[in-house]
This record gives C-alpha cells, structure tokens and sequence, in this order.
C-alpha cells in the first residue's frame, strides 16, 4: 500500500507546479507560495513526518503570526491535526522544528501549554498540533503516539 502512495505522489508532486487545484489519494492543497498538504487519515507524528518526507516535503512549521492565520484560514480544525514541533531530541519543553531545526520564534499556544504530561492518561507530551479546544484553534502538545491528521508542507522557491 505504501508504495502506491509513494509513486502516486511523486507523479503528483511533478504534476503540482503545472495544476491550481488538486485533490488526490486523502490530500489536499492548501495555498501558496508554499505549498500545503492536509491528510484525511491519522498517523503518529513520526509516521507522519515519514508519510511527508517520503513524497518530498516535510511537517508543517509555521515560522509567523502570518503564516499561522494563513494556515488557520485554509483549513478549518475540528479536533487536532499535527504540525513539525517537538522537543523529542531536545530537552522538555524546548520545541524546535523539524524543517529547520530551529527553536520556535513564534508560538501560539493554548493557555497552560505546552504542559508536557497528558492531563488524562499521564503520557509525555513531545509532539506539536492544532488542537480545536471549543472553537478555539491553538497549539498543544500530545503524545507523538496518538495519530492524528498532519499538514504537509513543501517550500516553493
């Protein structure tokens, strides 16, 4: 099944620079200059950060206010969708992105985030996501085990 993915989306990467709009296989784009992809399936964040390196692009990072209201505006969250933050090679509580391997310039976290546990289940919480907490779309930290939907993103030069 993998492979299918990965040919289909590499056809599809090439035919991306061509084409506005698209829909393929559970992906779709949403904006420019860079390009972003949201899946319709979940996977861990580290699945997903292979699901999106694989067919050449990485986990989003949003790097400003400005991309993240763009981000925001294209899709709407209804629950939780994983982003390219974590602090899994770093220490607790010290994000970085995964693109860049930077530390966050810009953050929007819910109120009380990042907490590092799991309020419920007591799980470490190393892995960044949009998370919908009553209509309030911010970021939170969550156990890179749950599988969630994840954004793509490639950089367009």
């Amino acid at each position: 099944m993998m492979r299918v993915w990965s040919v289909s989306l590499a056809i599809f990467a090439v035919f991306l620079k061509a084409h506005a709009t698209f829909d393929i296989q559970g992906l779709t784009p949403l904006g420019e200059p860079n390009v972003y992809f949201l899946s319709s399936f979940s996977e861990t964040w580290e699945k997903a950060e292979e699901f999106c390196k694989n067919v050449t692009f990485e986990l989003l990072n949003v790097e400003t206010e400005a991309e993240n209201d763009f981000i925001l505006s294209l899709y709407n969250v209804t629950n939780r969708v994983w982003m390219g933050g974590t602090d899994v090679e770093a220490e607790i509580g010290s994000f970085y992105w995964t693109q860049s391997s930077q530390p966050f310039n810009y953050t929007d976290w819910h109120v009380g985030e990042p907490s590092g546990t799991s309020n419920t289940t007591g799980q470490t919480e190393r892995c960044v996501l949009y998370y919908n907490r009553r209509g309030d779309v911010k970021w939170n930290d969550a156990p890179c085990e749950n599988a969630y939907p994840f954004i793509c993103e490639k950089v367009v030069p």
